[in-house]
């Protein structure tokens, strides 16, 4: 399956960029001073430390999209062995209660390269760095209509998909997450791959007999739901930064001010 919703974005976002006033004019960041010493003046200098910003967000976005497009497609690979293995089942044999497929190994990176990505979504929107917050969220001008509105985006996508990113710091530190080893189970014929619960705050998982399993949780229903809070967080932000476009185009306007005075 082929990412559709990221080019949709990218279309929508294309006009954004020249509004310098979504940004906060003294942007904390560790390259700001370097780029104020080759005597640039300060809304380049905003420029060159946001033209990337919403872009990263939509890529990470993207790569979201196409991480459950390919988890999706090994998921139904596997499930099309399954069923006809079972085709050819001997009826008088019982069902089988688990079952190793030929994707299973496919579906443990899928799942694992999806939570990688949900990190990357987070730490774009908002990461710490030489001892500065850097990203979308902190660049943004304060006390904006569009910045309360993405603040509040942001922390229901947190509160929907982003705490897994515990999960993806135990799937790069300690251990597969979920592993490729053990049987698929089957219910009722459908191949169910579980994925480990986030691991709650304090908790150290270094090993695979560390994860639980106690929310049941399956590789497809994890993707889709990720997916849908993703996706409904970009069109909120989009829909955030077009209402924030119009605002200041009317500020402009009673202000005298050209409607595109770009950077």
């Amino acid at each position: 399956m082929q990412p559709t919703r990221v080019q949709q974005w990218f279309a929508r976002s294309t006009p954004l960029f020249v509004y310098h006033e979504f940004w906060r004019p003294d942007i904390d960041h560790p390259e700001a001073d370097r780029i104020r010493a080759q005597g640039h003046g300060e809304l380049w200098v905003t420029f060159l430390l946001t033209e990337s910003l919403l872009y990263n967000v939509m890529d990470a976005a993207g790569a979201i999209e196409y991480t459950v497009g390919k988890l999706e497609d090994a998921l139904d690979a596997d499930q099309a062995w399954i069923d006809q293995r079972e085709a050819e089942r001997d009826p008088a044999e019982r069902p089988a209660g688990a079952m190793v497929g030929p994707n299973r190994n496919a579906i443990s990176w899928e799942v694992a390269n999806l939570l990688w990505w949900l990190k990357t979504l987070r730490e774009r929107m908002k990461a710490h760095v030489s001892g500065r917050e850097i990203g979308l969220l902190p660049a943004l001008a304060p006390d904006e209509p569009w910045t309360k509105r993405i603040r509040d985006l942001y922390s229901a996508l947190h509160a929907r998909a982003l705490d897994d990113v515990k999960l993806a710091n135990v799937a790069t530190h300690g251990t597969a997450a979920p592993s490729a080893f053990g049987f698929t189970k089957l219910e009722a014929g459908r191949a169910v791959h579980p994925v480990p619960d986030t691991p709650k705050r304090g908790d150290h998982v270094l090993l695979g007999s560390d994860l639980t399993y106690d929310v049941s949780r399956d590789a497809r229903s994890f993707a889709r739901s990720t997916l849908a809070a993703v996706e409904a967080f970009m069109d909120g932000l989009l829909s955030a930064f077009e209402e924030g476009a119009e605002e200041i185009a009317r500020r402009r306007e009673a202000a005298g001010a050209p409607p595109l005075n770009e950077f």
